[in-house]
């Protein structure tokens, strides 16, 4: 799991990258930033992924955040070497799952649907 160098972090330009994701889930990497993560994308927050898969017809729909918190964790690759720290950091993450207001903090979402029985289920996105 990677993290954010601190030089990155206190960059002008990658922080009002990540606020125009905040604002529009838009990811465009702007090239005057030293941020070499993933091209450009686009986010989806959980409520954003929910009506998708309601529109597209799936009903008990259940959302869960993969990495939650974790990836904010300094030096996450070495916790996840270690026996101890790896289920500290696991625990963790499974205590904040399910906790609505805390969702947005995983980088990454796990949905969970189904089918409605005997429909055609067709979604254009």
């Amino acid at each position: 799991m990677k993290t954010i160098d601190k030089e990155v972090l206190e960059e002008k330009e990658f922080m009002k990258m990540v606020e125009h994701e905040m604002q529009t889930g838009e990811h465009i990497k702007s090239p005057d930033s030293a941020y070499r993560g993933i091209g450009n994308s686009h986010f989806h927050s959980v409520e954003e992924l929910e009506a998708e898969l309601d529109a597209a017809g799936f009903i008990d729909n259940e959302v869960h955040g993969i990495d939650g918190g974790a990836w904010f964790a300094p030096d996450v690759d070495e916790l996840m070497d270690d026996e101890v720290s790896r289920k500290a950091l696991m625990d963790t993450v499974r205590m904040l799952d399910g906790v609505k207001s805390l969702e947005g903090l995983s980088t990454h979402y796990l949905a969970i649907s189904r089918k409605k029985q005997g429909e055609y289920v067709s979604s254009l996105i």
